[in-house]
C-alpha cells in the first residue's frame, strides 16, 4: 500500500455527484462531510483533503478536482483515497482500469466504503477484480 509520511497514511476521499440537482445537492455535502469526519477521527490518518466534483458526469475523466486529485497522488502527496462507490470514481470500465493502474504505479490505495466490508481496489486479485468491474458494468446499464 501506500507511502506513510511520519507513520501516518495521507488520506483523502473522492465525491462525485452527476447533477446539479437539489436532490443531489445534499448527497453531495453528506459525502464531503462524512468524508472528512472519516479521516479526521482515525489516528493513523493524516488529513490530504477532500476532491469532489458536482455536476459532472463519472463517464469521463474530464473532470476538475479528479484530475487534480490524480495530480496529487502522481506527486507523491496521498496514500490512500476514500470513496463511497465504485461509480462515484468512476463509471467507465476503461478509465477505472487506466487509473488504477496509475495509483497502483504510485503505490496509492483506492477504498471502496460502501462495499462490506470496504475493499482495497489496488490490491485485489484478477478474479475480485474482475467481479468488481462486473459491478461497474451493471451500475452504468
Amino acid at each position: 500500500m501506500g507511502k506513510k509520511y511520519c507513520g501516518k497514511k495521507r488520506v483523502a476521499a473522492y465525491a462525485r455527484v452527476s447533477t446539479g440537482m437539489s436532490s443531489q445537492e445534499s448527497s453531495y455535502e453528506n459525502q464531503v462531510e462524512v468524508y472528512t469526519e472519516k479521516i479526521q477521527n482515525n489516528p493513523e490518518w493524516i488529513f490530504a483533503g477532500i476532491y469532489a466534483d458536482a455536476a459532472v458526469s463519472g463517464t469521463t475523466d474530464e473532470r476538475p478536482e479528479f484530475k487534480r486529485m490524480m495530480n496529487d497522488c502522481q506527486n507523491g502527496r496521498i496514500d490512500l483515497i476514500l470513496v463511497k462507490s465504485i461509480s462515484r470514481f468512476s463509471r467507465n470500465v476503461l478509465i477505472t482500469i487506466e487509473n488504477v493502474r496509475k495509483l497502483n504505479e504510485w503505490n496509492v490505495d483506492i477504498c471502496i466504503l460502501s462495499a462490506s466490508p470496504p475493499i482495497s481496489l489496488t490490491t485485489l486479485s484478477f478474479i475480485s477484480a474482475a467481479a468488481l468491474l462486473v459491478k461497474v458494468i451493471a451500475s452504468i446499464l
